[in-house]
Order: C-alpha cells, then sequence, then structure tokens
C-alpha cells in the first residue's frame, strides 16, 4: 500500500493509509464548467515511496507548480501542471473551502506529449475511504489502490 506525507521537507512511510497532508500552500478557484483547484507551494516539499518496483514521488515546488512523477521498470516519467478538476457529488474540505467531488483528474505532461489521461484518482466510496490511481505512461500502466486523503493546514 502506498503511504506518503508532504510536511515541511519531511518524508514519513505510513502503514496502510495513503495520505497527502500539505502545509504552506495556497488555494485558488478557477470557476468554469469545472473547479479548478490549483496548488501554490511556499516551500519544496517532497515525498516518495516505492510500490512494486516503482518508484512514485509527489512534490510541490515553489511558486504555482507542482510535480509528479515515477520511476521504475519503464524509466522515469514527469507529470507536472498538476491541477485537480473536482467533479461528481463526494464532498471534501480544503480549509474553509468545501467541494463536492467523485473524481480528481491530473493534467500530465510527459515530456513533450501532454495527455489529460494519464493520472487520475477516481473515489469509490468517498474522500477518505478507497481510491483507484492509474498512471499511465507511454506504454504500460502502473496502477495501485488504496486509501486517499487529503487535507490542508491553515495558515497561521
Amino acid at each position: 500500500m502506498l503511504s506518503m506525507d508532504i510536511r515541511e521537507n519531511r518524508v514519513e512511510n505510513f502503514d496502510d493509509d495513503t495520505q497527502f497532508t500539505i502545509e504552506d500552500v495556497n488555494f485558488f478557484e478557477s470557476m468554469g464548467k469545472d473547479e479548478t483547484l490549483a496548488i501554490s507551494a511556499k516551500k519544496v516539499v517532497r515525498t516518495e515511496n516505492v510500490i512494486d518496483g516503482e518508484k512514485i514521488f509527489l512534490e510541490l515546488r515553489k511558486g504555482d507548480s507542482a510535480l509528479l512523477g515515477v520511476t521504475g521498470r519503464r524509466g522515469t516519467y514527469y507529470f507536472d501542471k498538476l491541477e485537480a478538476i473536482l467533479e461528481g457529488n463526494v464532498r471534501g474540505k480544503f480549509g474553509d473551502l468545501e467541494w463536492e467531488a467523485l473524481r480528481m483528474h491530473w493534467y500530465v505532461k510527459l515530456g513533450e506529449i501532454v495527455s489529460e489521461e494519464g493520472v487520475r484518482f477516481t473515489f469509490k466510496d468517498g474522500v477518505g475511504k478507497s481510491s483507484k490511481m492509474v498512471i499511465r505512461p507511454t506504454e504500460g500502466v502502473v496502477e495501485f489502490v488504496g486509501r486517499v486523503e487529503i487535507s490542508v493546514l491553515e495558515n497561521k
């Protein structure tokens, strides 16, 4: 089971849960047909884990960028332009911001090839219950199933 924690450049591995705890980030909303939440990190934070021979890492950088990547048998793939499109009927909350989402869809850039089908979180039983993450690089599929909790601590 993949477990990650993002907290002031510190990486911790948990037992069974997949938990992203993101501190010192700003969220801003882009309204349209879909609600888009973009992450702006004040500092570089990174976490990684190895599952089934694949190193999966998530990195938030200074400014408005983030980086998700996979290093495994097929080489290294980097996923940037990290944005989550929230749609559906599962309720969640980031600080004072509440949203409803069935799917978190990350836009993916593989080298110069931009794909909207590369990384996807599908919440099956609601946020914090279970989820399925499918990473589709140029060839092959990296997949894991686990629990996902996403929380944001308010800046003081």
